[in-house]
């Protein structure tokens, strides 16, 4: 998959394809990952990695997509959660943030 493929869906259109055999959670996440190295440079939106543990288990409703989680609402264990100040640099998540019901 090339990263302007993977731009021309969104996450359920991406789920769709993989839940179809078209694509592999495995080649999504690569083409995610290349579509942030092309746009990351001039955006300078991501500054942590973007994900490390993209899993090709199609478990799920959206099971294999890639996604990024902003730093500024929730929590995820052992993440770097720094809000986008200095003032918690270096903040590691100790446990994932909870639903509020």
């Amino acid at each position: 998959m090339h990263s302007a493929e993977y731009a021309e869906h969104d996450g359920l259109g991406l789920k769709g394809l993989i839940d179809d055999g078209q694509v592999s959670g495995e080649e999504v996440g690569d083409a995610a990952l290349r579509a942030l190295e092309e746009v990351n440079p001039r955006l300078n939106a991501l500054v942590g990695e973007p994900f490390d543990d993209v899993s090709d288990d199609p478990a799920g409703p959206l099971g294999g997509v890639p996604f990024l989680a902003k730093d500024l609402v929730c929590l995820l264990e052992g993440k770097p959660m720094e809000w986008g100040g200095r003032l918690i640099a270096g903040f590691v998540a100790p446990a994932d943030s909870t639903p509020h019901p």
